[in-house]
C-alpha cells in the first residue's frame, strides 16, 4: 500500500512539476500570442490528478485521509461552487457563463493538488525549483531580444502581451526575496566544520542563483513597460517589509514604520504633485486611465442594477453595453467591445453580485489570515519566510488587479490559485511530518459497489468537459487566428471558411461571428451576412458594431425604414458615433426626411467641426430645400477643409449657378479643370454658364 501511495504522490507532483514549468513558457505557434495553450495544459494534468484520487478513494484507500479544508473554509469554497452554479443557470449567454464556470472550477481544483502535493518540504522545493527554472527561461530570451541581441533567430517574445507576465512577476519576486533571506541567514560566517562547509557552499550557490532572478525579474518588469505591474510590486515589497517587520520588532513599531512610509509618500507627492497632477489629468483625458474611469462608471452602473445576485457568471462584455457611458467614446483608446472591466473586485460583483464577491473574498482571505498566522507561531524560518513571501505576492497581485485586468487571463489566474494553494499546504506544514491515522474506519474491497463504473464515468465526464471546454475552443482560436490572416491578406473566401470552422468548434465566439457576417457582406453575400448577424445578436444583443453593420445590409437591400431603426439602436448606444450619424442622415436623406438628416449632420458637425464630409452633406440637404445661400456656405467649409475634394468644388459650383453667380460658377469649375481636364460634368457646365453669360 504504501509503495502505491509513492507512486500516486509522484505522479501529483510530476503533474503539479508540468503545470508550473509549462504554464509560464508555453508558446503554440498556430495561436500565438495567446494564453489558452497554457490553461490546456493546466487542466489536462489537474483532471488527471483528480482521477488519480478518485481510483484511490475507490480501490486502494484503507488507511490514509487526504488532506482537504475543513469548517469554515471547506464551506466557503463550497458555497462559492453552488453560487456559480445557479449564476451559471439564470445566466443570459449561457456559452460564456460555461466557459468561466469551468475556469473557475478548473482553478479551485488546483488549488486542492498543490495543497495535496506540497504537503512535504522536498517536494516544495523540486516544484519551487521547477517554477523558477521556467521563469528563468521565459524571462533571459526575451530580454536578449528586448536589447536586440540576437542569440537565437526569429525567437518569439515569451512575454506576448504584458498584461499576460507582468502579474506572474509580481507574484515571484518576493517569494524570490523569501529565499535570498533565508539562504542569507545561513551563509552568515561562523565557525563551520568541513561536514557543514558543503552545505554552506551548495547554499551559496542557490543565493546566487535567487539574486541572479530578482535582477531579471526586475529587468523583465522594465522591459514589459506595465505600469500597474510596478504599483503591485512596490505594494508587494512594502506588505513584505510590514509583516516582517511586525513579526520582528511587534506592531507597535510596526505601525510606527507605517506611519513613516505614509509620510515619505505625501514628501514625494508634494515635492511632485504638480508634474504628477498633469500627468493625471493628461491620462484622464486622452490615455487609459481615463478608459478605466468611463469603464468603471458603467460597470458601477451595472453593478447597482443587480447588486446581490450579478448579471450571471461570465457575462459580463454581453450585459455591459447597456450600462456603458456614451463618453467613454469620446477617448482615442476606446474600442467598440469592451471585454473586462479592469478592477477584477468589480467585475466579480458585476457577474456574481456581492454573494460573489463576499465568498470570494472570504476564501482567499481566510487562506492569507491562516497563512500570516502560521507564519507568527512557527520557528521554521524557511516556513516563516516562505509564507511572508507567497502572501505578499498575492496580496501584490490583488492590489494591480484593482485596476487591471490580469487576473482574467489564464497565467495568472493559474498562478493565483496555485499560490494559495501553496500558503494553505505551507500553513500544514509540521515540525515532524508523521502520518495521520485515518479517522474513518478501514474499508474493505467488497464494500466499494460499481468501483468500475464510477471510474468509467468519471472518465467521460472529464474528458467530455476538457474536449468541450479547452480542446475545442483552443482548437477554434487557432482557426479564428487564421481567419484574421486570410482577413489582413483580403482573401476573404478563406478566412470565411476559417471563421465557419471557428463557431463550429466553439459557438460562443462572438469575435468569430462579427467577422465573419462582415465578410460575408465583403463578397457581398448579404443573405447569409443577415443570417450570421442574427446569430450573434441572440448571443450578444449590443456586441461591438452589430446595429451599425446591419443597417449598412439595409441600406443595401433599400430597406431604408429597417436601416434607420438599427442606426438609431446604435446611436443610442453611442451618440459619439459620428459613421452612424452619417448614415443615419444619409438614410433620411433616402426617405425624404431631409429635416431629420440635416439635423444628423449638424450633430456630426458640432461633434467634429473639422468633418469636411458633414459641411458638404448638410450643404446638399439645403441644395434639395432650394436654399442655396445655405448650401454655398456649407461647400465652402467643406471645400476649404477638403481642398482636393472635386466633387465638393463641383457641388459648390452648381451651387453658384442656381443662384445665379455665374462668375463664381464659372471659376470653380475652371478650376477643377485645371486640376482634371477631362471632367465632363465641368465642362458641361461651364459650356451652359458661358452661353448665360453671353446673353447678358
Amino acid at each position: 500500500m504504501s509503495k502505491y501511495l509513492r507512486t500516486h504522490s509522484t505522479a501529483s507532483e510530476i503533474c503539479l512539476l508540468i503545470i508550473v514549468f509549462f504554464v509560464p513558457i508555453a508558446v503554440f505557434k498556430q495561436a500565438y500570442n495567446y494564453v489558452f495553450i497554457k490553461f490546456v495544459i493546466a487542466q489536462a494534468m489537474v483532471f488527471y490528478v483528480i482521477l488519480l484520487w478518485i481510483y484511490d478513494r475507490l480501490f486502494q484507500c484503507r488507511g490514509t485521509a487526504r488532506r482537504a479544508p475543513t469548517g469554515f473554509l471547506g464551506g466557503l469554497i463550497s458555497a462559492l461552487c453552488v453560487w456559480c452554479l445557479i449564476s451559471f443557470f439564470t445566466a443570459w449567454n449561457k456559452f460564456a457563463g460555461a466557459t468561466e464556470l469551468v475556469n473557475l472550477f478548473t482553478y479551485i481544483l488546483l488549488y486542492f493538488v498543490v495543497l495535496e502535493t506540497c504537503k512535504n518540504r522536498p517536494a516544495f522545493l523540486r516544484i519551487c525549483f521547477a517554477w523558477f527554472l521556467a521563469t528563468f527561461i521565459a524571462e533571459v530570451p526575451t530580454l536578449l531580444n528586448y536589447f536586440n541581441i540576437s542569440v537565437i533567430h526569429n525567437l518569439p517574445r515569451l512575454f506576448g502581451n504584458p498584461t499576460f507576465f507582468a502579474p506572474y512577476i509580481v507574484l515571484c519576486m518576493p517569494v524570490i526575496l523569501s529565499f535570498i533571506l533565508y539562504f542569507s541567514v545561513d551563509i552568515i560566517p561562523r565557525r563551520r566544520t568541513s561536514s557543514l562547509r558543503g552545505r554552506q557552499n551548495l547554499k551559496l550557490f542557490f543565493l546566487v542563483l535567487c539574486c541572479i532572478l530578482i535582477v531579471t525579474g526586475i529587468i523583465s518588469l522594465y522591459g514589459l513597460e506595465a505600469r500597474a505591474a510596478w504599483i503591485g510590486f512596490a505594494f508587494s515589497i512594502i506588505f513584505f517589509v510590514f509583516i516582517f517587520t511586525c513579526f520582528k520588532w511587534g506592531p507597535t513599531k510596526s505601525f510606527y514604520l507605517f506611519i513613516g512610509m505614509i509620510l515619505l509618500c505625501v514628501a514625494v507627492w508634494q515635492i511632485k504633485s504638480e508634474s504628477i497632477m498633469n500627468a493625471i489629468n493628461e491620462e484622464l483625458i486622452a490615455g487609459t486611465i481615463g478608459i478605466r474611469k468611463w469603464i468603471w462608471l458603467g460597470s458601477l452602473k451595472m453593478f447597482l442594477a443587480s447588486p446581490f445576485t450579478g448579471w450571471g457568471i461570465g457575462n459580463f462584455a454581453i450585459v455591459y453595453p447597456q450600462f456603458r457611458c456614451p463618453e467613454y467614446f469620446l477617448n482615442p483608446y476606446s474600442v467598440n467591445a469592451t471585454q473586462h472591466v479592469h478592477c477584477e473586485a468589480l467585475e466579480i460583483g458585476c457577474e456574481l453580485g456581492i454573494v460573489g464577491l463576499i465568498l470570494i473574498a472570504g476564501i482567499i482571505g481566510n487562506i492569507l489570515f491562516r497563512g500570516v498566522n502560521a507564519a507568527r507561531n512557527t520557528d521554521d524560518r524557511l516556513k516563516k519566510y516562505l509564507l511572508i513571501g507567497f502572501v505578499s505576492g498575492i496580496a501584490g497581485m490583488l492590489f494591480e488587479n484593482l485596476g487591471n485586468v490580469d487576473l482574467r487571463f489564464h497565467s495568472s489566474g493559474i498562478f493565483l490559485w496555485f499560490a494559495l494553494g501553496c500558503v494553505s499546504a505551507l500553513s500544514g506544514w509540521k515540525t515532524q511530518n508523521s502520518p495521520k491515522e485515518n479517522k474513518f474506519p478501514a474499508r474493505q474491497t467488497g464494500q466499494v459497489k460499481f468501483k468500475i463504473p464510477i471510474i468509467i464515468l468519471c472518465s467521460m465526464l472529464f474528458l467530455f468537459i476538457f474536449s468541450y471546454f479547452s480542446l475545442r475552443p483552443l482548437i477554434a482560436e487557432v482557426y479564428f487566428r487564421k481567419g484574421v490572416e486570410y482577413r489582413n491578406k483580403k482573401d476573404w473566401n478563406k478566412a470565411i471558411n476559417m471563421y465557419e470552422k471557428t463557431v463550429q468548434f466553439n459557438r460562443g465566439h462572438l469575435k468569430a461571428y462579427y467577422r465573419l457576417a462582415f465578410a460575408y457582406a465583403k463578397i457581398e453575400n448579404i443573405k447569409d451576412a443577415f443570417r450570421v448577424y442574427y446569430q450573434l445578436a441572440e448571443l450578444a444583443p449590443d456586441y461591438a458594431d452589430i446595429h451599425y453593420n446591419l443597417a449598412k445590409l439595409h441600406t443595401i437591400t433599400k430597406d431604408y425604414e429597417k436601416a434607420a431603426e438599427e442606426l438609431a439602436i446604435a446611436i443610442r448606444r453611442n451618440p459619439y458615433n459620428d459613421k452612424a450619424l452619417m448614415s443615419l442622415g444619409d438614410v433620411y436623406e433616402k426617405l425624404g426626411e431631409l429635416d431629420l438628416a440635416a439635423q444628423q449632420y449638424k450633430w456630426v458637425i458640432k461633434l467634429k467641426p473639422k468633418f469636411g464630409g458633414a459641411h458638404n452633406n448638410l450643404g446638399n440637404i439645403y441644395g434639395m430645400k432650394g436654399e442655396w445661400e445655405w448650401a454655398i456656405e456649407e461647400y465652402k467649409f467643406a471645400l476649404m477643409l477638403m481642398p482636393k475634394a472635386l466633387g465638393v468644388a463641383r457641388n459648390l459650383g452648381v451651387a453658384y449657378c442656381n443662384k445665379e453667380e455665374y462668375r463664381e460658377a464659372k471659376n470653380i469649375f475652371e478650376k477643377i479643370l485645371l486640376i482634371q481636364p477631362d471632367n465632363k460634368q465641368a465642362k458641361t457646365y461651364l459650356e451652359q454658364i458661358n452661353k448665360v453669360m453671353s446673353k447678358q
